[in-house]
């Protein structure tokens, strides 16, 4: 079986995070002798690596230099670079149509979704869609992307949900429920394992209690709450570790040194061999964003035996029972973060309870199996 497989998001070189998660289900799957194909946009940052397991096919749509929409939300894109998307899409099309696979599996509805279902009239390739969060409750507020994102579930003979909620959300849009499945992406929890022996380790004071988070430095990400609650624990002796790079860290580091804070460090764009080890030097780590889906961070956090708190406006329900695998605080609240962030420094315990959740529900090996057979399913 050959798959053709359409993402926004894929590591553009060695070490790139974007994606990551992708990249090792697909691995995952071609373990079951099919061949995969992955279609996706080039960006400024791409540069070329060897793979010898997934066929590579970045696709142009403007000048490199000026290729940023692949690390950009489509919520997020400034209306300077609207332009870009006839380009973008234009290039997916053109790209996917010229690959000729049994099965075209699309990431994310919008845009990739959409790029399927129009190829589809030409090609007529069965389309596999898979669904990431909070794309649902964007569309609502935007009757262009409402309509995009209907096209590309009405053309696709199965929908992949990451999240139980996802399904309901669906429904009342008039998409067939009956074409629905969950499979949450998973992760590989041999590779994401509580274990000493990195620089991360090394470099720590195990006195101290280690709270960290990892991802892009952007707005949507509220890093500056997680930075705002640290400086209300003037009773705790603790560590800050910000993982990550991104536009807001020069911002993010002003904001540090104006508070007088020492016991933050920010590390940078952590490579992905390195998520591991720095995850499991943790004791704490903390998901602030104002919008995600079912976090694949988050999900590795856990893993790692990290006591996770996470806003309460992320989709993390399925991963987080309140006091059980991990603690919600109110979004943007930052006296409840710090709460919490005191509640969970005397309940370090959790963070196996975290795991032993994540092995059961949320394991790589076992989901990828469920999306093998929803190709089989739709041939």
């Amino acid at each position: 079986m050959h798959v053709t497989h359409l993402t926004s998001s894929f590591p553009r070189y060695l070490g790139d995070f974007h994606g990551s998660f992708l990249k090792s289900q697909l691995e995952e799957i071609c373990k079951y002798n099919i061949r995969i194909s992955v279609v996706f946009p080039r960006g400024y940052q791409y540069i070329y690596e060897p793979n010898l397991i997934l066929n590579l096919y970045p696709f142009r749509y403007f000048p490199q230099k000026l290729e940023t929409l692949p690390n950009e939300p489509l919520y997020t894109i400034s209306r300077s670079k609207v332009i870009q998307l006839p380009f973008y899409l234009g290039g997916g099309f053109f790209k996917t149509i010229k690959i000729h696979a049994d099965v075209v599996h699309a990431q994310w509805a919008i845009p990739m979704g959409y790029i399927a279902s129009i190829s589809k009239n030409i090609n007529k390739i069965p389309i596999v869609l898979t669904l990431h969060g909070y794309e649902v409750d964007f569309a609502k507020r935007f009757p262009p992307i409402l309509y995009a994102l209907k096209k590309a579930c009405n053309s696709a003979q199965r929908i992949i949900c990451v999240a139980n909620h996802m399904k309901k959300d669906l429904v009342p849009l008039g998409i067939d429920e009956k074409k629905m499945e969950v499979i949450p992406l998973g992760i590989n929890t041999k590779l994401y394992n509580r274990y000493r022996d990195s620089k991360y380790h090394i470099k720590a004071d195990n006195s101290k209690l280690r709270i960290g988070t990892l991802s892009s430095l952007v707005a949507l990400k509220r890093i500056q709450d997680v930075i705002n609650s640290i400086k209300i624990l003037k009773n705790y002796d603790y560590e800050l570790l910000i993982g990550g790079d991104g536009p807001m860290r020069s911002s993010l580091e002003k904001q540090v040194r104006a508070y007088n804070l020492k016991n933050v460090e920010f590390l940078g764009q952590i490579p992905t061999n390195q998520v591991p080890s720095f995850l499991s030097s943790l004791d704490i780590f903390v998901l602030s964003s104002y919008k995600e889906g079912l976090s694949i961070s988050l999900q590795e956090a856990m893993s790692c035996g990290c006591v996770p708190i996470v806003s309460d406006s992320l989709l993390a329900h399925e991963l987080i029972i309140e006091g059980k695998t991990g603690y919600f605080y109110k979004y943007s609240n930052v006296h409840d973060l710090a709460q919490k962030i005191g509640i969970a420094s005397k309940n370090l315990g959790i963070g196996t309870q975290a795991r032993k959740h994540i092995e059961k529900n949320f394991e790589i090996t076992k989901n990828t199996r469920k999306v093998v057979e929803t190709y089989i399913s739709v041939l």
